[in-house]
This record gives structure tokens, sequence and C-alpha cells, in this order.
């Protein structure tokens, strides 16, 4: 039997690349350009309004006999760990976790096209693709090209300055090179993503099906008014996502995108064909049906319709367009076809479309998407329509994105899982987002607060980062026992008091000898928490005798030789510092001596706290970059209680404020102790750390579970909240009653109101470990949710479940390595 065909080569509608642009063969130019398009499930109802508008301005900057095309590729993509670089236990057994975890990236691209009335106007049957030679009739007129260039540049404009990033596609990039495709072979191959590895494919067609190489293609095509709904919006509510009080938008055309979990192209052409000659057809096909109507009711009824489009044009200066819209679908498995041509189906009739699956005219509205040949797409395949109601079809988010790259943890996007780089303390700064690092966190109880902030802090300290933590429930054992054993005991402080092994510091050790103004004010600070009862004040003199004695202690100390501690210091009181207030002439009314020796007496030798402030292990914690301390033992002791609170004050401002750790990444998070904290006095320091610790390259997290907490403190309301320009939200589906309130101190926009009420409710548990959401906000500038997943060895790490914990930890004491435990776990 012999077979028609002919060289693709020779039928391709493109001619050359010149000055930036695909030249066709029928003398079309075409702009190409890739657009960065708004993280799916980040965008309020106005946002959704405002890109539609964007479209709508932009749209109307370009002539008539313009083809704008928006081609939005789908394809599957799959993680691949960067094994280039040493990296840790637990972040081995993450990028184990997520390998070859799959899901679905988005490209988009979009051509203007400057066409002629007579290549728009193009029919299926003399398309490039079925015509023998082409020859260019028309001769480009230099003006035109120019007044299309200037129309081009004011197209990007409006994008540009309402959001849509747009670039200018190269020519390496669309035509390749000899190693690597470009973006024309990788759509005419159906390698979307893949530069390498596929040949230039035949097209195989009959009447039933096609094929392009070894892939059978699909199209559903909406291509007629009778197909689609009687009202099209600019976004439409996803319910899973939505709440009683309220409503999460997602674009009108999402269902297109990322719930088609598959290789797929979602072609939009838009005709900008003359509006004039397009009005005068209309009006006179209404002269013919008015002239028919006694014939047939039909025509009578029509004649209705077309003068009400008439007459919204003219009323509100509507531009008319022809429009098309196609899903194209392959598989190389028929069977597995048929089985995305209903998933399709499906998806387009919940959009009130009744588009069935195209036949017979496949090839051609695959060769009119070829980049620059959207000439060539099929008009009769297209519907009339105004540009506001066009435009309600395009395609307006992408992908979940990494934010930064040199810094920050990882999380999973909400779709698929994938694994994210998201930096919410560097890159935020660096775009003006916020002016701090600080951050907010709240989550009631069982959400997995603790869990997340593990992750996190973890991250931090990996990538070098001072952490200093102040926390009450034990939530960070097992990560200090992971640091402990990775470091050799080098580092990962864990301060906790028991009868056992009661906790002990040493505020006199300097490692450096380097006892700078704001150390020698914090052991003053120490010396009156010790002396004074906070109703008590201290006099002038108190306080200048109290600060000379701890100068000449310094003094006394450094050439001597003798180890810094509190009972060196107490021995000096009582011998040097008693000689030198004799010699000065000191007497008992201007500073008593004997009752602060007395008072102090219990944290000396033999006395009942000398434990406390006599450290020779970890005296200075200056070098240590992983500290925890676990208050919750001694949150109610009136004594050790505010000297631990002082210990952790100076532990981290010495690490703010020392020269060498000027360059050094610092962070202090305060878990549910910043209620205990905040009624021992010590409440302006927390004020303090809010308001200048960015000038030190630190940041401070406060941690909280409860809206009174948030409601009713003055410290969270106007100090806390109002510098930090980070807020993190866990689950807040118990609070969803009084979130009104959340709101309004958080000073959270409806949309953010409405994406922090969608966590955990839509939860995929196919093929996916257990995982939680988040809520992020970054002033609003960056609003997502994302997935706290983790691997195996990273959740036996943070659990706080205390029979999980106890079930580790007694692996431990069999086999001796908190590590080697997890492994052995984790095989099981």
């Amino acid at each position: 039997m012999k077979i028609k065909s002919k060289d693709i080569e020779k039928c391709l509608p493109l001619l050359c690349w010149e000055d930036g642009c695909l030249i066709s063969k029928t003398a079309d130019i075409t702009v190409p350009f890739c657009l960065s398009m708004p993280q799916v499930y980040s965008l309020g109802k106005e946002n959704f309004e405002q890109l539609h508008q964007t479209w709508v301005r932009a749209l109307k900057c370009l002539p008539d006999n313009s083809i704008v095309h928006k081609q939005d590729w789908f394809f599957t993509d799959e993680f691949k760990a960067d094994l280039s670089s040493e990296k840790t236990f637990l972040s081995t057994a993450s990028d184990n976790h997520f390998s070859g975890r799959k899901s679905i990236r988005h490209c988009c691209f979009l051509y203007l096209t400057k066409s002629s009335a007579k290549n728009i106007s193009t029919t299926s049957q003399f398309s490039a693709l079925c015509a023998g030679n082409l020859i260019c009739e028309d001769v480009l007129n230099p003006a035109i090209i120019k007044s299309f260039s200037d129309c081009v540049s004011r197209f990007c404009g409006v994008l540009e300055e309402n959001g849509i990033g747009i670039r200018r596609v190269s020519e390496k990039e669309m035509l390749g090179t000899a190693a690597e495709y470009g973006v024309i072979e990788q759509y005419l191959t159906l390698s979307l993503g893949k530069l390498s590895g596929y040949a230039l494919c035949d097209i195989t067609c009959n009447e039933m099906d096609t094929k392009v190489g070894d892939n059978y293609l699909s199209c559903f095509s909406i291509s007629d008014l009778d197909q689609l709904p009687s009202e099209v919006f600019t976004h439409k509510i996803h319910d899973k996502l939505s709440s009683e009080s309220t409503s999460f938008p997602i674009g009108y055309t999402h269902s297109l995108g990322f719930d088609l979990p598959f290789n797929h192209i979602y072609n939009q052409y838009f005709f900008l064909v003359s509006h004039k000659d397009t009005i005068k057809a209309i009006e006179r096909r209404g002269r013919e049906q008015q002239s028919l109507s006694k014939i047939s009711r039909e025509n009578a009824i029509n004649k209705e319709f077309n003068d009400m489009y008439l007459n919204e044009s003219v009323i509100n200066a509507r531009r008319c367009v022809k429009v098309a819209a196609n899903i194209l679908i392959w598989d190389t498995n028929y069977q597995r076809l048929l089985k995305k041509n209903t998933k399709t189906g499906s998806v387009l009739a919940n959009m009130d479309c009744t588009v069935s699956k195209t036949q017979g005219i496949v090839p051609q509205i695959f060769w009119g998407g070829i980049p620059g040949a959207a000439s060539q797409f099929p008009s009769e395949m297209t519907f009339l329509t105004f540009l506001e109601q066009a435009c309600c079809f395009i395609y307006n988010e992408s992908n979940i994105e990494s934010i930064g790259k040199d810094f920050g943890i990882r999380l999973c996007d909400r779709i698929f899982g994938k694994p994210l780089n998201i930096d919410i303390s560097d890159y935020p700064r660096q775009k003006g987002w916020t002016d701090n690092r600080n951050k907010f966190i709240l989550g009631p109880s069982g959400t997995g607060k603790s869990f997340f902030t593990n992750h996190m802090v973890r991250q931090y300290y990996e990538q070098g980062s001072h952490v200093v933590i102040v926390d009450v429930g034990d939530s960070y054992q097992g990560l200090t026992k992971m640091i402990q054993e990775t470091t050799n005991s080098k580092d990962g402080v864990y301060l906790q008091y028991s009868e056992e092994n009661p906790i002990s510091f040493n505020p006199f050790y300097v490692a450096d000898g380097n006892y700078t103004v704001e150390k020698r004010e914090q052991l003053a600070s120490l010396i009156f928490c010790l002396w004074k009862n906070e109703s008590e004040c201290i006099t002038k003199a108190e306080e200048t005798h109290i600060s000379v004695a701890i100068s000449n202690y310094i003094d006394y100390i450094l050439p001597s030789g003798e180890f810094p501690c509190f009972d060196t210091f107490f021995a000096y009181l009582d011998k040097q510092y008693r000689e030198y207030l004799t010699l000065k002439g000191v007497d008992k009314y201007s500073f008593d001596l004997d009752n602060l020796l007395q008072v102090l007496s219990p944290y000396y030798i033999g006395g009942m706290y000398h434990f406390l402030l006599n450290a020779t292990e970890n005296a200075d914690l200056l070098d240590k970059r992983f500290i925890v301390f676990e208050i919750d033992s001694i949150k109610d002791h009136k004594t050790l209680f505010p000297v631990v609170t002082l210990m952790l004050m100076d532990t981290f401002i010495s690490k703010m404020r020392h020269p060498s750790l000027a360059m050094e990444r610092k962070m202090i998070l305060i878990e549910e102790a910043w209620k205990a904290i905040s009624k021992s006095g010590t409440a302006q320091f927390i004020k303090y750390l809010y308001k200048t610790v960015r000038k030190h390259f630190g940041e401070a997290i406060v941690v909280t579970q409860e809206v009174d907490d948030i409601v009713g403190n003055e410290i969270i309301k106007n100090t806390i909240i109002s510098n930090a320009d980070c807020k993190i939200l866990l689950d807040q589906r118990k609070y969803a009653n009084r979130f009104d309130e959340i709101k309004q101190i958080l000073a959270l926009s409806e949309k953010e109101t409405a994406i922090a009420l969608s966590i955990n409710k839509d939860i995929k548990t196919d093929g996916r470990a257990p995982y939680k959401e988040v809520f992020i906000t970054l002033n609003g500038n960056l609003t997502s949710v994302y997935g706290v997943e983790v691997s195996k060895e990273e959740y036996l790490t943070y659990t706080t479940e205390k029979k999980e914990k106890e079930t580790v930890l007694q692996k431990e004491r069999e086999v001796g390595s908190y590590i080697e435990a997890i492994k052995s776990l984790t095989n099981q």
C-alpha cells in the first residue's frame, strides 16, 4: 500500500531566526518570551481580579492582526539530590527519603505574533502541513515592524508592573544547539524539559489516531461557544481548602494544570482580528437574519443575540477577539492514554465545559502549536467573544518554588511533596520584603509546632548558625544528642537541672580573657539579682561599688592565673576588696560588704547552691553553637530560675556582641518558656532582643500555643509581633471560631487568613510519609503553605512523643550510640 508522506523539515512553517524573532514562511514575525507566573495557592480574590485586568490591558496594547499564543507546559520531574558535597547523617537521610520523588513542573511560554488578515484566517485545509510550496506573498513594511515592536514593549511593561515576570527567550534556548534541544525541538518530539536523548520523530495520522514518534496524541479543544458554560470567571473556589468563614480562591483554569498529574500542554490563543471588520460582519449577518426571520424563528432569536453583542461592544467599548484553547496529552501506551483522556474529560466537565476528544484535525492543531506558527492554527477551531471573557481562560498560576538558594530550610510543596529550599531569613531582606529576621510562631498543642522548630533549628545549625534554645518539655533532647555524637561532644550543650546532675554555669569565665563592657555589666546584673529582691532598690553607691569590685577582680585574676569563677570572686570580695574599702574609708552604711557576702554565701564553697556558678566544663559557651536551656524543672524555683534566666541572657548577648562572632549567624528560640521569663521580671530582655538582634546578624523567635497568650499579653502584642516580620502558623482549626482575634492582632489580610485556615485540609496520603503543613507569611509579600515532611531518621530525632523517645533512648543504651540506635529502628 502506498503511504502518502512528506519531509517534516520542508513542512515546518518556520523560516529563520532574525533579530531575536522567529520568522515564518508566511512572513509572520513572532517574539518569544518566558513568563514567571505567581505561585499556586498563594493568590487571593483581588489578585486574580488584578491579573485578569492586567491581561486585558496588555492585549489591548497590541495592534490588529496580532496573535497571542500562551503555551503552558506541564511535565513530570524527579528530585535528584546534590551529591557534590559532604552532608550530615540527617541531611543524607532526607536526600534518600526524597530521592526519586516525582512532581509536575510548569513552564510558561508566550509568543506574540504580528501576522496578516490572510494568515490569521487560515483554515485546516490550508495549513502548512497540507500545503505544497510556501511563498512569502507579503513584503514586510519596516514601519509596521517598528510599530509592532513598540506595542510589544508596552505589552511587556504592563505585565511586569503587575507582578508577572517576563523575559525574552534567546536564540540558543529557542533553537537549541548541537548538544541540547531548544524549545521547538522539545515541542516537536513531545520531550518537554528534556535537553537531549530524543530524535526528531515522524508524525503519523489517520482518521482516528495521531502519533508523534512513539507517542499517541490526544487533543481536547475548546473551540465553540456551545461548549462553554453560560458564565466564565476570573477565579473559582477550592472547596477542600475553604472553611465556613473563608473562601479559598484558585484560578478558573486551575484544574487544567496541576490537577492533571501527567505530561500535557495547555494552549491559549488570542487572535486580535480587526475590530471594525468584525463588527461590520456581525451587522451584515444581523441584516441577513432579519430578512429571514419570517422563515425561521431561529433567525429572529439569533438577531436578538447579535444586537445584544453589538450593544455591549459599543456601550462598554469591548474589543472583539477570536479565542481558542486546547489540551494536548500523550502517552506511548494507548491504554494509559485512554485513562488520561477520561481524567481530562472529567476535569473539563467539572468546569461545565462540554468538550469531547477532538478527532480528525489533531495534526493541524498540533502543528499550530509550534512556537511562531500560531497563524497555522485552524480558524474554524476558534470562537468569537470579548477580550474580558477571553482572558478568563488564561492560566495564571505556577509551581510553588524554592526561595533563595544560599541558605534556608527544606520544606515541601503542598501538591506533590517536592522538596524545596525556603529561605525565610536572608532572601526576604535582600528583596526588601522584611526589615528583620525575627519570627513569631503560633500553633495549638499537637499541631507539630516543636517538630517544625526542631527541623528549622537543626538546618540553621548545619549551615553555621549559633543556636540558643530556651525550652520547657525536653523537645530538643534528641537533636542535642545527635549533635553531641556527630561532633564527638565538642558541641551540643544541654543544660537541665536535676538532683543527680544539677545545672551549672560559670559566668566569670571568658576563654579569650576579653571582658567587654557588656560582659562586665552582665556580671553586675547577676550580683544584683543574687543580692537584692525585685522589690528592693539598688542605691547608686551600691551600683558603683559592685562595678568597681568586678573590674578590680578582673584586673586581679588575669595576671594571677587563678581560674575565674564565683568562688574566687567571693574570696576576692572577702579579702582584697575588703582591704580596698578600708583603704578608701568606705563604711558599711555606704556599702555593706558583710551583708553582700552573707547573701552570696549559699553560692560559695559549702553552700546549698555551690554547684550553680562554678562550672569547669563548658565554662565558656561562646564557641558552642548549639545550646539548650531546659527550664521546666526550675521554672517555679525562686532561687534557681532568676539566675538561670540571667545566664541564658548572658550567653546569647555575649554571642551577639562578641567581635569574633560578628559575621556569624545567631538565633535564640524561646519556646513556651517566654511566659516564665516574662514573669520573672526580665521581660525587658525579650523587648531588647526583638529590637536590637537584627543589628548583630541575629534573629529572635518566640513560640506559643494559646490564643490568650497573644490577646492578653502586652509584650507579645506590642513588642514581639510588631518586630517579627515573619509569622508562622500551624494548624489553626482549633481556633477557627476565634481566628478573627488572631487575624486582627497579627494584621493578616483576607488572603492570608484564607490561606492560613487551609492548613492540613488537603493532605496527600498516596505514597508519602505522614506530614503536616505550616503557614508562612513575610509581611504579606510572600504567603504560602508548605509541607513539613521528613525521613524516618529525622522523625525519630525530632519526636516529642514520650513512648517513641523512650524507645530510641532504650535502643541507644543497648547499642551505645544514638545514631546507630536510629539506624537500627529505621531498618526494622
